[in-house]
C-alpha cells in the first residue's frame, strides 16, 4: 500500500477545505515564518526544494492580502496582527533574479541565509554534495555583487547559514564554532554589514549549536514546522515550507491547520 506524502497530504486538504470554505471559518490568528529555497529552478539541475516563479508570485499575493508582512524580529514583538515573515535559506541566484522583483511589488521584506564560501558558486564540488546537484548545475548561488546590493536593500536582510552548510549535529566542537562564528564573521568582513540572523544548515542542531549561535546573533530560525507561539524561543523560530500550492499553504497558517498538525504529530509518535 502506497503512503501518501505530508506535502500531498496538505496539497489535498488544503484544495478540499478551499473549495468547502473552511479555511475561512478557520481564521490563522498566530505568527509565522515561511521557508523557501529556490525560485524558478536552478539551471542545469532538477532541484526539488523548488517554487516556480508563478507559485511564488501567488503566495506572496495571497498572504499579504490575509496577513500583515513583517520583517523577522518583528515577530518577537507581540501584536493584535497576524503577521508572517519570508526567509529564503542557501542564497540561491534564483532568489534575487526572480523572487525579490515579485517581493518589492507587494513590498514585502525577507531576510537571506547566506554560505560565504559557495557565494559565486565557489568551491563547487562541496556546494554540490551540500545540496545533492549534479555536475551540470551552474549559475547556483547569488554572485558577490548580488550579495552587497542585498545587503544595500532596505527591503532585505542577509543572515548567516554556517560557512559551508554544514551538518551541525555531526560536526566536533571545533568545526561548530568555525561553521557558526566563521561563517558570521566572513560575511561581516567581505560586506561591512552586521549579521544578527542564522538559520541551522537542514534544521539540525544539537544544544551546543543552539548555545553559541545564541552569543553570536539576536535570531535564529529553524526547520520544524509550526506557527509561532505568544513567547517564541527566539533562537529555534518554526517555519512553515513554501514549497507548495498557496491553498494549502494558507491552510496551514489557520488554526484547522495547527489542529492536523497537532493530530499528526499523535500518530506518528504512536508508530
Amino acid at each position: 500500500m502506497n503512503r501518501l506524502h505530508p506535502s500531498d497530504a496538505w496539497r489535498w486538504l488544503g484544495s478540499t477545505t478551499e473549495l468547502a470554505g473552511l479555511t475561512r471559518r478557520f481564521a490563522g490568528r498566530r505568527d509565522f515564518v515561511l521557508l523557501f529555497h529556490s525560485i524558478g529552478g536552478i539551471r542545469g539541475a532538477n532541484y526539488k526544494p523548488n517554487v516556480t516563479v508563478e507559485q511564488f508570485d501567488e503566495i506572496v499575493g495571497t498572504l499579504s492580502e490575509r496577513y500583515q508582512a513583517v520583517d523577522l524580529p518583528e515577530l518577537l514583538v507581540p501584536s493584535q496582527d497576524t503577521r508572517f515573515a519570508v526567509t529564503f535559506d542557501d542564497g540561491f541566484r534564483s532568489v534575487y533574479t526572480s523572487a525579490f522583483r515579485i517581493l518589492r511589488a507587494y513590498e514585502v521584506p525577507a531576510t537571506v541565509y547566506i554560505c560565504p564560501e559557495f557565494i559565486g558558486d565557489q568551491n563547487c564540488e562541496l556546494l554540490r554534495s551540500r545540496h545533492g546537484l549534479r555536475e551540470s548545475a551552474t549559475d547556483v548561488m547569488m554572485t558577490e555583487e548580488q550579495v552587497q546590493q542585498t545587503v544595500e536593500s532596505e527591503l532585505f536582510t542577509v543572515g548567516n547559514h554556517t560557512a559551508t552548510h554544514a551538518d551541525l549535529a555531526d560536526v566536533d566542537a571545533e568545526r561548530l564554532i568555525q561553521e557558526i562564528v566563521g561563517g558570521k564573521q566572513q560575511l561581516e568582513s567581505d560586506f561591512d554589514t552586521e549579521i544578527e540572523r542564522f538559520s541551522y544548515p537542514y534544521g539540525s542542531m544539537t544544544e551546543e549549536a543552539v548555545d553559541i549561535v545564541s552569543q553570536h546573533h539576536s535570531i535564529a530560525v529553524c526547520s520544524r514546522r509550526g506557527l509561532l507561539t505568544a513567547s517564541p524561543n527566539r533562537f529555534r523560530i518554526p517555519r512553515l515550507d513554501g514549497n507548495r500550492q498557496a491553498s494549502s499553504l494558507y491552510l496551514e497558517t489557520t488554526d484547522y491547520g495547527e489542529i492536523v498538525r497537532s493530530i499528526g504529530r499523535r500518530l506518528l509518535n504512536r508508530l
